[in-house]
């Protein structure tokens, strides 16, 4: 709204508050017939997978008939066929699995101790999200969540102290041990376990061989599928 009169954008604005959402369901729209049966896609990242070559050659075709359809380009030199190993989303998607890019991991390893809650918020929005606790306090006490005010408030204004040194750098080092996601097996059983207290929840699902569903629990052959936590807010409480 201007003086001169409503105006109203004929495309989706960069920085708009549902600019994300409108792009992901754009995205959705193009590729629903091959989404999750060929391709992952997250907003301009497009993830095509099979089992060989011939079905890969079958994927390829689709999306480009689907782009064609909706009369969207794609770029070139962003394009990469009969890959092993793909880094998509962050993450490095093989064969084997799903773990995080080695070189994301190292960068976060190799980051000296937070002096400030804004240090501390970059971190943690960029994997450790089980210390969002103490970013939460520290933007209360600076009036917001943006970075330069955060990086006004010192660590043990919000009780930063030892201990919690000790947790940030055990989780650094467990980053450099995380086990790999592995892909659903349609032959396999899925198990799904799951813990809360007053504050927290958690989930675990994993994948095992049906044939080995009278074992117990630590007797089994569990391939991680996803590990889920989060905290209670609100009415959940």
């Amino acid at each position: 709204m201007t003086h001169r009169g409503i105006i109203t954008p004929t495309r989706v604005l960069m920085g708009g508050m549902g600019a994300v959402a409108y792009c992901q369901h754009a995205v959705e729209e193009v590729f629903q017939p091959i989404l999750y049966h060929g391709i992952l896609a997250w907003l301009d990242d497009i993830l095509g997978y099979a089992t060989d070559p011939v079905n890969l050659l079958e994927v390829l075709e689709r999306v480009f008939a689907s782009c064609q359809s909706y009369g969207l380009n794609l770029h070139p030199g962003k394009c990469y066929f009969f890959q092993r190993k793909a880094r998509w989303c962050g993450k490095l998607v093989s064969s084997d699995g799903v773990q995080h890019c080695p070189s994301r991991i190292q960068g976060l390893v190799a980051m000296p101790d937070p002096a400030n809650a804004g240090q501390l918020q970059q971190f943690i929005m960029s994997l450790a999200a089980p210390l969002l606790k103490i970013v939460d306090d520290a933007a209360k006490l600076a009036g917001g969540r943006k970075t330069k005010q955060l990086c006004r408030v010192t660590l043990p204004e919000v009780g930063w102290n030892e201990e919690h040194v000790t947790a940030l750098r055990t989780i650094t080092e467990a980053l450099l041990s995380m086990v790999p996601l592995a892909h659903p097996d349609p032959s396999k059983a899925v198990a799904l376990f799951t813990d809360a207290s007053h504050e927290f929840w958690a989930a675990v699902c994993t994948s095992v061989e049906k044939g080995d569903l009278e074992k117990t629990v630590a007797q089994l052959n569990h391939r991680p599928l996803a590990l889920l936590s989060g905290r209670f807010t609100g009415a959940q409480l």
